[in-house]
């Protein structure tokens, strides 16, 4: 009976053969699913990475607002203090006969002759 014995070895090793393969598919089939979820958990990540830089991009545009606001403050600050004052020290030189030539504020007397 060793024909039947080489038979059912022939039968058995491609069975084996094929036993292996679907173990093997088990197991690519396992690291897919893990591969899967590992993408699931990335996608969450890149959303909530998304919805902090869309937060900061609006803390960015009201930093952006404020800076416009007080450079507005600037800007009225130089209209309705600095523009006068400018204006009058100005008017001062014309007055003195300076015609407007620049002068030092306060006064430099430092280069006058001190009085004796």
């Amino acid at each position: 009976m060793p024909e039947v014995h080489d038979l059912t070895r022939d039968i058995a090793d491609p069975v084996h053969e094929v036993q292996d393969l679907i173990v093997h598919i088990g197991d690519v089939m396992h690291d897919v699913r893990d591969l899967i979820r590992d993408i699931r958990d990335l996608i969450v990540d890149i959303a909530n990475v998304t919805d902090d830089v869309a937060d900061l991009t609006r803390d960015i545009a009201d930093l952006i607002d404020e800076v416009r606001d007080m450079n507005d403050d600037v800007n009225d600050v130089t209209h309705e203090v600095i523009d006068p004052i400018a204006a009058t020290i100005a008017g001062d030189c014309r007055r003195s006969g300076e015609g407007g030539k620049s002068r030092t504020f306060p006064p430099d007397h430092s280069r006058t002759r001190p009085r004796t």
